[in-house]
């Protein structure tokens, strides 16, 4: 990498904030190792960067950050890009979005690239735990990529690799969504690869949607609470969508 970004804290984008107005391309850049802490009066937001702008991330390792509240890798209220082979891994966030919190009314356009090994909650500390890779409460598009073996953890833990919040949208094209995980203690996590609120909407496209895991099994692959919107298209996933879709249609809503 020709840029490394590490060691910094802050309680919004513990290694780069980018301003709203703003814009910053980050190319062949390496972020990691920092930390967004809580402090009084404020939400920790954006481990590695909390984005507000318009932010490209472009060949390059966002991994091992850490954010006591949302967003262990990006937290993001503005416009986001990730293309071209860039890696989120190992980021850490005690809530929401262990890899990528996207806020209600932002964007985020994910290309060719890897969401990976994310996990969001804390048991310990009694964190909810939801989104372990994306964390989506605004307009998520995702094609080419893989989103796997992110994980959540806590007695509320929901959506291992994707959590779509009520008024989200998200398109997933050729991804994906394989090894992720929601467990906990108390053996009720939901929604290995994905969940769902009542009024978001998911639509994937010929996606893999195979070998993750919940302790709830009707969910291994994803879970859609009533008055969310989902819609398959290819062929059928391995794993299970809960509580009720099965897949004699292949699309199916």
């Amino acid at each position: 990498m020709d840029i490394n970004v590490t060691g910094g804290l802050a309680a919004a984008g513990g290694g780069i904030l980018v301003n709203a107005g703003a814009s910053a391309y980050l190319f062949n850049t390496a972020v990691f190792d920092n930390k967004a802490a809580t402090v009084p009066n404020a939400v920790a937001t954006g481990g590695g960067i909390r984005n507000d702008g318009t932010l490209i991330c472009d060949k390059t390792n966002i991994t091992a950050n850490w954010s006591t509240d949302n967003g262990g890798g990006i937290y993001n209220t503005g416009s986001l890009v990730v293309r071209g082979g860039s890696l989120i891994t190992g980021n850490h966030a005690d809530s929401d979005g262990g890899g990528i919190f996207n806020d209600a009314g932002a964007s985020a356009d994910i290309a060719d690239s890897n969401i990976e090994s994310n996990w969001a909650g804390d048991q310990a500390a009694q964190w909810v735990g939801r989104g372990g890779g994306i964390f989506n409460t605004g307009t998520l598009l995702m094609s080419g990529s893989t989103l796997s073996n992110n994980s959540v953890h806590h007695t509320l833990c929901r959506g291992g690799g994707l959590f779509c919040e009520s008024g989200s949208s998200a398109t997933l094209s050729n991804v994906s969504v394989t090894g992720n995980s929601a467990r906990n203690n108390a053996n009720n996590g939901k929604g290995g690869g994905f969940y769902l609120r009542t009024g978001a909407s998911l639509t994937m496209l010929e996606c893999i949607l195979s070998g993750n895991q919940a302790d709830v099994l009707a969910s291994v692959g994803g879970w859609k609470e009533d008055g969310s919107i989902f819609s398959w298209s290819g062929n059928p996933p391995d794993d299970a969508i809960g509580p009720h879709l099965d897949f004699a249609s292949r699309d199916r809503h």
